[in-house]
């Protein structure tokens, strides 16, 4: 049994934190002891079930030093070191970037091994400020092990860092319960394409929405639903009705329950600018829904493999987007064809006891 700390921001509704509850969860089955801890300084938010054994730990700041940033931000650090020498984990692994240099930093002296773990291609990371990219280079140097989630990423990450001590690919797994949402045939769906994330600029929602009324009218039993929440929700909701497809395409929310309302969609659809790993492309292929994804750094490369490799477009091809999307919304017998393809291929090659396996290697590695 390996005592086990797992450091996110938060457990809101987004892909690396839906990653870190299979994980928790799968570990403490397994008879290790789990320790959660969420440095993010509001009222934690838990979105994902998390088995009752494993401890959470929510870093917050209260009172008066909650409204002063510097002195959260340290009240927090020192709240988290404490954490960790009093816990003694036999390893921590972090997640996210800003997360991954907290823990390091607050790691330094203590002896035990951090796994940092990077959920975006940080080569392409546009978001990342200067000084997060040079804490960076100076940080992931302490950490036993990197993380990455695709092949691809290893080199150039490398390049830009070359004093890591060692990256490790580990993808994604499927999450177990996945297979137990309702879903239906292909054949038998409604007519909707499906488009899954926060609405911010790196997901590209407004390019999607303008290829959909592209092809709209000559479809007209045909909806968007784009599920998600985030900063561009005001300007995407006028974008809709800019074009006049206030009936057709809808901004759908968040939900507890949306791997049921994926698997009644026909189509899904990835317009992201970048992606590190997209879980919500392993659970629709997961839930059989035939998938046009812009071959963006980095991510659908590595998933889109085989047969399924058809709903690759070279990115930013809008046009070539709208043309598969329409083939597809033409064309049931293909979709089923791509349905059935799906399924098979994220199964056989993402399922949480091939992906477990790949962390046991790493945590014996990290701990010699």
């Amino acid at each position: 049994m390996k005592k086990i700390m797992l450091v996110v921001s938060s457990l809101g509704p987004g892909g690396a934190e839906r990653v870190a509850s299979i994980l928790v969860n799968e570990w403490v089955s397994l008879g290790h002891e789990v320790t959660l801890v969420m440095t993010y300084s509001q009222d934690p938010q838990v979105f994902y079930r998390i088995d009752s054994k494993v401890e959470i730990i929510a870093l917050r700041s209260t009172g008066a030093i909650k409204k002063i940033l510097v002195l959260s931000l340290i009240n927090r650090f020192y709240n988290f070191r404490r954490v960790i020498t009093k816990k003694r984990p036999d390893l921590i692994v972090s997640f996210l970037c800003q997360v991954n240099l907290a823990t390091i930093l607050a790691s330094i002296g203590t002896g035990i091994p951090v796994i940092a773990s990077e959920h975006i291609n940080p080569v392409v990371d546009h978001n990342a400020s200067w000084i997060v990219k040079w804490l960076r280079k100076k940080l992931y140097p302490k950490a036993k092990i990197i993380t990455v989630l695709t092949e691809d990423v290893v080199v150039p990450f490398l390049n830009q860092i070359p004093r890591i001590k060692r990256i490790a690919v580990l993808p994604n797994p499927i999450p177990p319960n996945l297979y137990d949402c309702a879903h239906v045939p292909i054949e038998m769906r409604s007519h909707v394409i499906c488009a899954v994330g926060r609405l911010c600029r790196q997901k590209r929602f407004d390019v999607l929405i303008t290829v959909f009324a592209k092809i709209a009218y000559r479809h007209p039993t045909w909806e968007l639903h784009i599920w998600g929440d985030g900063e561009l929700k005001g300007e995407l909701t006028t974008q809709i009705k800019k074009i006049g497809m206030g009936k057709r395409i809808q901004l759908m929310g968040t939900s507890s329950n949306v791997w049921n309302h994926m698997g009644k969609s026909s189509i899904f659809a990835l317009t992201s600018d970048f992606e590190g790993f997209p879980m919500v492309l392993l659970e629709s292929m997961a839930l059989g829904i035939p998938t046009v994804a812009f071959d963006c750094p980095s991510g659908p490369r590595d998933i889109l493999t085989d047969k399924t490799i058809w709903g690759l477009v070279p990115h930013n091809d809008i046009c070539q987007f709208a043309d598969k999307l329409e083939f597809l919304m033409e064309n049931t017998n293909f979709r089923t064809e791509l349905s059935n393809v799906s399924k098979e291929l994220v199964k056989s090659k993402y399922s949480l006891s091939t992906i477990i396996r790949l962390w046991d290697d790493a945590f014996k590695e990290a701990e010699t």
